[in-house]
């Protein structure tokens, strides 16, 4: 099997972490939230303070990343990092507006869910622990840039202190679907 990377960012409480993510042709999501590992590895790391992303505090050939304590990752690259498996993994589900707050970030997009729009059912039962936001805003509360946004950014469950789904479904034909917002 060959080993496919994803270019994406690992936000930690303090850090952001920026390289490649070793796949193996998975969806990053998978790898997240495949219970055979409590540990992704990202490689060709740039390592930055969350309050001064543009400066690089160093740079590593390799990192080791505990899951449970990221907080996003966010996909780069600007396009679907697995098409192929996501045409045979397809799951009808509704696109909702939805807003949250993880650890200090806001993030507003489109939240995909199968069953009911009550965030406190959705969390409970229906979300994994990695909650995929399509196109994606991030902010932060202490932050002084610009927003960052993203085709799909993924939220550690655990760290959600806040989440708002909008009643109605967004139709799905409003939204841009060529990624041109992409993390580059």
């Amino acid at each position: 099997m060959t080993i496919q990377t994803i270019p994406a960012i690992f936000v930690t409480a303090e850090h952001l972490l920026i390289g490649q993510a070793p796949t193996r042709g998975a969806r990053l999501l998978e790898t997240l939230t495949a219970p055979d590992s409590e540990f992704i590895h990202l490689d060709d790391v740039h390592l930055a303070r969350r309050e001064s992303k543009a400066t690089r505090l160093r740079t590593l050939p390799r990192i080791v990343l505990r899951k449970r304590d990221l907080l996003l990752a966010v996909l780069g690259g600007g396009k679907h990092e697995s098409p192929e498996t996501r045409r045979f993994a397809f799951v009808d589900k509704r696109n909702y507006p939805a807003f949250l707050i993880v650890s200090g970030y806001e993030i507003e997009g489109s939240l995909q869910l199968k069953g009911t729009a009550d965030p406190a059912l959705a969390i409970s039962h229906e979300l994994k622990s990695f909650v995929p936001i399509t196109h994606a805003t991030i902010s932060h509360a202490g932050g002084n840039g610009e927003p960052l946004a993203a085709s799909v950014v993924l939220c550690n469950r655990d760290h959600i202190s806040a989440l708002h789904i909008a009643e109605a479904p967004r139709d799905a034909s409003l939204l841009d679907t060529r990624s041109s917002a992409a993390v580059s």
